[in-house]
């Protein structure tokens, strides 16, 4: 998936299975919070906009975490290559104009990427909801 950020082209990697669940694992407490919604569909938009209300009240570490996480499968267009915008092992940024909003942006679609079919899955409906989509 790419995106296109303050002029700049991002593309948003794959998290293996293993950084997914620990994605999962990091933002349980807010799934938990979530409510169905009333027509039992869930939108990503929504969700995503639900989660990144949520992360404000998370600890620093989780966060820290999470965004760590996000980033190192996020690269960004320099010219005809392709270049991480983590260095590799660390969480600093290699680009120094990657603002705070660019940065929410490119994390929220790093978990749309990696969990957006988990959160739209019954896995998250309610029992009668999950039950009835089989």
């Amino acid at each position: 998936m790419t995106e296109m950020i303050n002029n700049k082209q991002y593309d948003i990697g794959k998290l293996d299975a293993r950084q997914q669940f620990h994605l999962v694992r990091k933002l349980a407490p807010i799934f938990a919070t979530i409510q169905p919604p009333a027509n039992g569909k869930r939108e990503p938009g929504k969700v995503f906009l639900e989660i990144s209300q949520k992360l404000c009240d998370m600890k620093q570490d989780d966060v820290d975490y999470i965004i760590t996480l996000c980033m190192s499968v996020v690269k960004r267009q320099e010219g005809a290559s392709w270049a991480h915008v983590q260095a590799p092992g660390t969480d600093r940024l290699m680009f120094g104009d990657i603002d705070l909003d660019a940065l929410i942006v490119l994390t929220m679609k790093t978990i749309e990427e990696n969990l957006g079919n988990f959160l739209t899955s019954p896995l998250l409906a309610s029992s009668g909801e999950a039950a009835d989509a089989k």
